[in-house]
Formats: C-alpha cells, structure tokens, sequence
C-alpha cells in the first residue's frame, strides 16, 4: 500500500522546497504546474520526474486531472504553503504499518496569519 502525494502549483518558487522537503518520505510526489514563470518547476524536479503542466481553470479540475496521474492506494492532497509534520509522518506510516482499515483520514491543519496561529 504506497502513499502519493498531489499538490498543485503557480509560482511557489519560495514555498516549495520546504513543502517537497516534508514529503519526501511518500512513495510518489505527483505535481500538476499551471505553466509558472519562476523556478517552480526546476525546484520541484529535484525531488519527483511526475511533474505535469496544465493551464489552471479551476481547483477542481486540477485536483483531478493530478489524481489520474497518482499510482498508489492512499493520497495526501498537500498545498505549496503547507508542510508534513515529523509526527503527522510517523502517525501515517503507523497506522498504514498496522493495516487498519479505513477509507480517509482527515488531518487537522494550524492556520497562520502574519506568522501568528490562528484559534
């Protein structure tokens, strides 16, 4: 049972290293790019060759056309700005080790706003 993650991307030259970085555990890191102007793209191939370009029309879309790309049973949908967790990682790989059966999992997010939590 594999873990792919999708995220999808414009110009996250400054966030997605840090992003790819928390990720680079998964079993495959598909990226759907809505052709960026910065080094995105170049950031991104350092850490997965699945790396598709599409003109953006909606998240929706996008989202699926990235899930058709993803080989493997579970998916972590994760934005350029978010970031896995050394716990979040371990509580994943826990839970899929154990074979329990579930169908998702919903994970809880901390909100910034000018690099303060939100409540």
């Amino acid at each position: 049972m594999g873990i792919s993650a999708l995220i999808i991307t414009k110009n996250e030259e400054e966030r997605i290293s840090d992003c790819l970085e928390s990720i680079k555990w998964v079993d495959e890191i598909v990226l759907v790019d809505s052709y960026s102007s910065d080094r995105t793209v170049e950031t991104a191939a350092k850490y997965t060759d699945k790396i598709y370009k599409r003109e953006f029309d909606n998240f929706s879309n996008q989202k699926n056309y990235g899930l058709k790309k993803t080989t493997c049973d579970w998916i972590i949908n994760i934005d350029a700005d978010e970031r896995v967790s050394i716990e979040l990682k371990n509580e994943i790989l826990e839970i899929l080790e154990d074979n329990m059966s579930f169908d998702a999992f919903e994970i809880p997010i901390k909100t910034y706003f000018l690099g303060k939590p939100m409540k």
